[in-house]
């Protein structure tokens, strides 16, 4: 009997030491798999964060070469109305029809990541488009009315200016706010496949015609 209780206690002890082993080892497998989720996630986390900020630079990127057009031709027009013709229109449209998508693509990008950001642009957008179909109209009439259309233009100068100096201030409070994004809650972003609760953002504005033509449209939905 004493040989067999000593077999067992023997036997007891290599069980439970092989159990502890065993759990010694899933805690460790767990705890590493945790770690590395952990970082993935954090990983996930920073190429977001740095994605979000390239897009929003492409955003400003779009929105300075459009206001520079409209501050050239508006510049023109109060200082030189009579260089203001067809071929400063035909360049004006040039340059903002190939701004337009890449500006547009950025802002859908954007939405993509972080709505909350995608928001905070969407008015700085919209104003600008309002400013660019004002001066597209008024180009539109240089040749049935003229004087008008040129103080249309004059107009837009000032509003152009407002932009100019406005927006490097908007793009870096953005830039800091989108840096402040830390949260998978706060990215609801239209890529978040099986999430009733998210909504596809609509595109704020409207680019321009191929043929370079403004066409009547209502106003961007605020």
């Amino acid at each position: 009997m004493a040989v067999l209780d000593t077999a067992a206690i023997a036997l007891s002890g290599a069980l439970i030491g092989a159990g502890a082993a065993i759990l010694s080892g899933a805690l460790t497998v767990a705890a590493t798999m945790r770690i590395e989720r952990t970082r993935r996630q954090e990983t996930r986390r920073s190429d977001e964060a740095r994605a979000l900020r390239e897009h929003i630079a492409g955003v400003f990127a779009g929105v300075f070469v459009i206001n520079h057009a409209i501050a050239w031709i508006s510049w023109f027009a109060s200082r030189d109305p009579d260089a203001v013709d067809q071929s400063m229109v035909a360049s004006f449209d040039a340059e903002t029809n190939r701004a337009y998508p890449g500006l547009q693509s950025a802002l859908t990008l954007v939405a993509a990541i972080d709505l909350r950001t995608y928001s905070e642009l969407k008015p700085l957008v919209i104003t600008l488009y309002r400013l660019w179909e004002k001066a597209r109209r008024a180009m539109v009439c240089l040749n049935s009315g003229r004087d008008q259309a040129l103080r249309t233009l004059r107009e837009c100068s000032d509003q152009s200016l407002e932009i100019e100096f406005g927006f490097p201030i908007a793009m870096a409070q953005i830039m800091a706010m989108a840096a402040s994004t830390t949260t998978d809650e706060s990215r609801k972003g239209a890529l978040s496949a099986g999430d009733p609760d998210t909504v596809l953002p609509q595109a704020p504005v409207s680019a321009p015609d191929p043929d370079n033509k403004p066409r009547p449209t209502a106003p961007p939905a605020e």
